[in-house]
């Protein structure tokens, strides 16, 4: 099973990943998380484009979304073998965040057209 977690950054969304792991392992399953970005060279790249002042400009958006497709299909495998494991594996983000942060959308849907489709998606959403 693969459980996505999404929200805006101070959601909880590490907190709620960390009890969900801890009360399905406490029921027996085995649990692995991850984050989008990775720590994978890709999601290091990413990290490091996000901290850079023109990070909001039109090409470095487009940059990033290419990026985190890329990254995302690299998690993909990893993501694929650990169910096939019978692992249930929450991630901290999806490629929903990209339609969420990522312009424009119908360029977005397509270069994610591969990603893997969470069974569960979890919005933690803050008033």
């Amino acid at each position: 099973m693969y459980i996505v977690l999404e929200g805006i950054d101070g959601a909880g969304k590490s907190t709620q990943i960390k009890m969900l792991k801890e009360w399905l392992e406490s029921n027996g399953l085995r649990v692995e998380t991850i984050v989008e970005p990775t720590d994978m060279e890709v999601g290091k790249l990413i990290r490091k484009l996000l901290t850079r002042s023109d990070a909001t400009s039109d090409t470095m958006q487009k940059t990033l979304g290419l990026l985190f497709a890329a990254d995302r299909l690299i998690l993909m495998d990893k993501i694929e073998q650990l169910e096939k494991e019978n692992v249930v594996v929450i991630s901290d983000r999806s490629f929903y965040s990209s339609l969420s942060y990522q312009d424009p959308q119908d360029w977005i849907k397509e270069i994610n057209k591969f990603a893997k489709i969470p069974d569960l998606v979890l919005l933690l959403d803050l008033d």
